[in-house]
């Protein structure tokens, strides 16, 4: 970690345990929880989470690794009902310490917001983290509406590691070949014989692995093709100074990937990455591309190698 990560505010973190489900009768979550019928609590009395569907709460159950006391189907109305496991939540104070954190990109509430966020699974014991950024940031990421993607809500089905399309999606939790498509209305069981090299992932979890694989490494450019980048469009996220300067392209590559522009005084770089990335961190992944330490190369006849537009 970097001596400005370092320096930052450490993230808060809080161990969520003694969970237990409460699930009310229709009636009762419409007239006095706003149609929540599922309630998450914390010791048997402080409301931790609500969720109107059981698709949704298995949905966040799954993604943080937590035992519901039944499937989906044979959830019976009843509270104390225990869930199984723990979790962390970390919230953090900056966007630096969040996009420093190596874990899979998905949403979650967070302080009464919907905000981007990541998990983390500890290998040995199977516990997650999940880390979030707090409301205290001004920069942090929110949406409007349900959570999207709801993880567990739909899967992704992709094909091959080397793959950056996801070929369709099923509903719920429901992994069996008997499962129908979405998109394509094919069965499960006959885009399985098609490629039996597809895998099931949440969305949330395939489209960070597209995102991952679209990641490039840093290239030194020359100073025309930076500045007919930012000339093609406004440039995103713009900072500049004597000594350093970073944008990102406008349009997306795919997802949250784009193109990043960096220059270190007289010298110019570009790589793939996430739009969210901020300008400390750009410096950072050019920095420890090393290519500053080595001689500045010539660049001739070089033509533009701005994205292009359509």
């Amino acid at each position: 970690m970097s001596a400005s990560i370092q320096q930052l505010p450490e993230p808060r973190v809080e161990l969520h345990r003694n969970l237990s489900l409460t699930v009310h009768s229709q009636t009762y979550a419409d007239e006095y929880n706003d149609g929540n019928r599922y309630v998450v609590l914390v010791d048997g009395a402080t409301a931790h989470r609500s969720f109107r569907r059981a698709s949704e709460l298995a949905s966040w159950a799954g993604e943080l690794n937590l035992k519901l006391p039944a499937t989906e189907a044979e959830l019976q109305e009843g509270s104390g009902q225990p869930i199984r496991g723990q979790y962390h939540e970390v919230v953090h104070a900056n966007t630096e310490t969040f996009e420093a954190v190596d874990g899979i990109r998905t949403r979650t509430w967070c302080e009464g917001e919907i905000t981007a966020a990541q998990t983390v699974t500890d290998l040995a014991s199977g516990q997650v983290a999940m880390h979030a950024v707090g409301a205290c940031c001004e920069t942090r990421e929110v949406f409007d509406g349900m959570l999207w993607p709801l993880p567990g809500e739909q899967v992704g089905v992709y094909a091959r590691p080397d793959d950056r399309s996801i070929y369709d999606v099923i509903g719920g939790w429901t992994h069996e070949d008997g499962a129908i498509l979405q998109i394509s209305g094919t069965p499960l069981s006959v885009l399985r014989e098609r490629f039996p090299e597809a895998k099931l992932y949440t969305l949330s979890e395939a489209v960070d692995r597209i995102e991952r694989a679209c990641i490039t490494p840093v290239r030194e450019i020359s100073e025309a093709v930076f500045d007919d980048a930012r000339d093609a469009l406004p440039p995103e996220g713009w900072v500049r100074s004597n000594q350093a300067e970073s944008f990102k392209f406008a349009e997306r590559y795919s997802g949250l990937i784009t193109t990043i522009y960096a220059r270190v005084e007289d010298r110019y770089f570009m790589f793939h990455d996430r739009c969210t990335m901020r300008h400390a961190r750009i410096m950072e992944r050019v920095e420890a591309s090393g290519l500053l330490k080595q001689p500045k190369p010539q660049f001739e006849d070089e033509q533009s190698e701005a994205p292009r537009m359509g």
